[in-house]
């Protein structure tokens, strides 16, 4: 996002790995990622943080969290979207002119973007909740990332709140569509 042109401030509960990503290291290897991470570091428009209050100003807020299989049990453990969901709640400042977009990255079950969406709502945080699953293969994520064959996003059924979601998220991926 932040070589798409955009200030990005990426958490993460992890001090260690922020601290890495903070010096321009990545936490694991994948072509490509390293000297773009850097370029967005050095540059200032990519920062690192496990100070959550850093998110409070953002419009566009991407929840991109594992989703692992929960022990003994063919289901998602959806506790890391749960707990992103909580800090947007804890953390965001919603501006006078409109919701914040929530926009889920995660692999998750059927119905979970209705459930961010409602969780939101009933903490009266207005936001308006778009899921935009990832394409993304092993050793080509940068690449899928940059040059995507397709981006795909699904939004609320509510037209008007649904053209909210969608304008912000073509504008975010506005370089690539």
């Amino acid at each position: 996002m932040a070589d798409f042109g955009h200030d990005v401030v990426g958490v993460d509960i992890d001090e260690g790995k922020v601290a890495k990503l903070a010096a321009g290291i990545p936490s694991f290897h994948e072509p490509g990622l390293e000297p773009l991470l850097r370029k967005g570091v050095d540059g200032g428009s990519l920062a690192f943080t496990t100070d959550k209050s850093q998110i409070a100003d953002a419009r566009v807020h991407f929840i991109a969290v594992g989703t692992p299989q929960r022990g003994g049990s063919y289901a998602a453990d959806m506790s890391y979207v749960w707990s992103a969901v909580d800090d947007i709640i804890a953390n965001a400042t919603v501006p006078a002119d409109g919701p914040i977009v929530v926009v889920g990255k995660s692999t998750v079950p059927v119905g979970t973007a209705q459930a961010v969406a409602d969780r939101l709502a009933d903490a009266g945080v207005d936001a308006v909740v778009v899921w935009n699953p990832e394409f993304l293969r092993e050793g080509y994520a940068v690449h899928d990332t940059q040059r995507p064959d397709r981006v795909v996003y699904g939004l609320p059924d509510d037209r008007e709140r649904g053209e909210i979601g969608r304008v912000a998220v073509d504008e975010v991926y506005a370089p690539i569509i």
